[in-house]
């Protein structure tokens, strides 16, 4: 005969207790499995949050170093002719859709396989949206175009919405570039064309405070000041044969808003443009890149 368990009733003081849960016991485990289960769900969810927030970051600024790999070669490679004939060099501007589009020539290709580039390209840069989707970016057109590639403009980086340039610049050839009040350590002076005539005639920083920012805007047009000749900081217009170096301004926005609650206040400088991306505010996210190319033959 096999032995068999049997289990008896526990006494306690007298009475018999049966073993198990009371309501009250569960409803508490009930409430405190529930508080666990909404922590985990919230940092769940925060996480989750903070993962598609990045990921929009990523993209913008893989976006940003695509334009600025692209545009830094163009720009450092533009070919200056300083004979009479002046063959070469940047033109003038141009505004597309309320964007400066900036035309220039760039000794980039090396037709040859001989590792010196020989070949001069017309480029042009600009911000467009040609599909009407809402979401402009950078394009750029290169005639010749590029070895495999092909003719018109092409996409460089999405999501980029504005794009500014200005130029530091020798007036007197002496091989130093201009600064402010003519003091040899004093600021670099960044001029702009503000009316696309091919000269530069005002300046950034117009109150001198060494950043180009909404404070040059003295007026509120969200256009900075034009600070001219009559600063005596310009001296006189100056020919974009003078230009030494190009500084680029790139303006990017993710392609979907935020999932977090935290709206975009920031203000935006781009080139001599202030930028205030919307109001009521949105919770697009916005990265602004700046960055210096010196010509290269200079």
């Amino acid at each position: 005969m096999k032995n068999k368990i049997i289990v008896y009733p526990r006494l306690e003081k007298g009475h018999l207790v049966q073993m198990g849960f009371t309501l009250i016991e569960l409803l508490i485990a009930m409430a405190v499995g529930s508080i666990v289960m909404l922590g985990a769900y919230s940092t769940y969810n925060l996480q989750s949050k903070s993962f598609l927030t990045q990921r929009e970051i990523s993209k913008i600024q893989q976006n940003l170093r695509a334009a600025c790999h692209v545009l830094a070669w163009d720009l450092h490679n533009s070919q200056r002719d300083t004979s009479p004939i002046r063959r070469y060099g940047f033109e003038n501007f141009a505004w597309v859709n309320g964007q400066p589009s900036l035309n220039y020539q760039s000794l980039r290709l090396d037709n040859d396989n001989d590792g010196i580039a020989d070949t001069v390209q017309a480029i042009q840069y600009q911000i467009d949206d040609p599909d009407g989707d809402g979401r402009s970016g950078l394009y750029r057109d290169a005639n010749p175009a590029d070895p495999g590639g092909v003719a018109g403009f092409q996409l460089v980086a999405d999501g980029v919405a504005s794009f500014g340039l200005a130029f530091a610049f020798d007036r007197d050839g002496d091989g130093m570039l201009e600064r402010y009040n003519g003091d040899p350590n004093g600021r670099i002076l960044w001029g702009v064309d503000t009316d696309g005539n091919g000269n530069l005639d005002a300046i950034l920083d117009t109150n001198d405070d060494g950043v180009i920012d909404e404070n040059d805007d003295t007026d509120g047009d969200n256009w900075i000041t034009a600070a001219d000749d009559g600063t005596g900081q310009l001296g006189g217009a100056v020919d974009f044969d003078r230009v030494r170096v190009a500084r680029v301004f790139l303006l990017a926005i993710s392609e979907r808003e935020s999932t977090e609650n935290m709206v975009d206040n920031n203000t935006y400088t781009v080139g001599n443009r202030v930028i205030i991306p919307a109001n009521p505010p949105d919770r697009f996210k916005r990265r602004v890149l700046t960055f210096d190319v010196a010509l290269r033959n200079y």
